[in-house]
């Protein structure tokens, strides 16, 4: 019995792993690295990037109360309801808003996300951003030191239903960096 849980799980974790993006991703425009490493063999941290629709490019940070395959669980969920929502939205305020409302449906086991969410818009070289009670990302611009990125934290995804979330647009340019390392994710 020990062994098939462990087969199992070895099995969940593959398919975790495989719902994220690969490791490193360099393109003429943009460089992005990230790593995931569960406290147990799956868990509810995660990571995404993705370009949508109209060429922008979606970041998103994110950790699921809790450990194991309950979070690694709701981690699916909501990693499949910011994606989906990102093609249909216009700010990452609206994508957290809309999301935060799917995730208050039926969740009797009140788990909760913090979430990093940004946009990355080529043309304007702007990010657009907003955050659902998940730690701040640090901001190099270039040729300078990090600083925390100061935008006002939103309450986390899951939480309370019709919450709103403020969207924070930052200049980037070649050269800037902007990096997030929490708990194995960065």
């Amino acid at each position: 019995e020990k062994e098939r849980i462990a087969t199992e799980l070895g099995v969940a974790a593959s398919i975790q792993k495989n719902m994220l993006p690969e490791g490193k991703v360099v393109r003429e425009e943009f460089e992005l690295f990230a790593v995931m490493n569960p406290a147990k063999e799956v868990g509810g941290d995660f990571y995404d990037y993705f370009k949508t629709e109209d060429g922008g490019l979606w970041i998103v940070i994110a950790d699921v109360s809790g450990k194991g395959v309950p979070a690694a669980l709701f981690m699916v969920i909501a990693k499949t309801l910011l994606k989906n929502q990102a093609n249909h939205s216009s700010s990452p305020g609206e994508v957290l808003k809309t999301v935060n409302n799917q995730l208050c449906e039926h969740n009797e086991t009140e788990m909760f996300v913090t979430a990093f969410i940004a946009r990355y818009d080529f043309e304007k070289k702007i990010m657009e951003c907003a955050n659902a009670g998940h730690n701040q990302p640090l901001i190099s611009k270039k040729g300078e030191g990090f600083q925390w990125l100061s935008l006002k934290p939103g309450f986390v995804l899951a939480g309370f239903e019709n919450m709103e979330y403020d969207t924070f647009t930052i200049s980037m340019n070649s050269g800037d960096r902007i990096i997030r390392s929490y708990g194995g994710i960065e």
